[in-house]
């Protein structure tokens, strides 16, 4: 059910990924079912979606593979609701946030 103190009309979208090394058990993060086995628990209505990134730094570039989080839910709520449980399962560092017309960039800075 829809709970309409929790969800608002603005759309924020989280992006994590993660740089892994040869040989590194990729599978479940690539098709982000640990994600979504997360957010359901915590019971989040989201789309989540695999992607790809490229990150470079002066010497390299890199893939990435991560999962983009979309929803509704409320800015307020998103680094309880939806990092802090993703962050403690997959020992994540930071993750990208883009709240509609507000705030993009490191979800450990965003004060709503």
């Amino acid at each position: 059910m829809y709970d309409k103190k929790k969800y608002g009309q603005a759309t924020s979208i989280i992006s994590i990924s993660k740089k892994f090394e040869e040989g590194d058990f990729i599978y479940h993060w690539k098709r982000c079912d640990k994600i979504i086995s997360i957010l359901k628990m915590h019971k989040i209505i989201c789309s989540v979606s695999e992607n790809k990134s490229i990150q470079c730094d002066k010497n390299d570039c890199w893939i990435e593979y991560g999962c983009r989080i979309t929803t509704s839910l409320k800015p307020e709520l998103i680094k309880k609701d939806i990092f802090n449980p993703l962050k403690k399962a997959l020992g994540l560092g930071c993750g990208h946030i883009e709240v509609h017309g507000d705030y993009r960039g490191c979800i450990n800075k965003f004060n709503s």
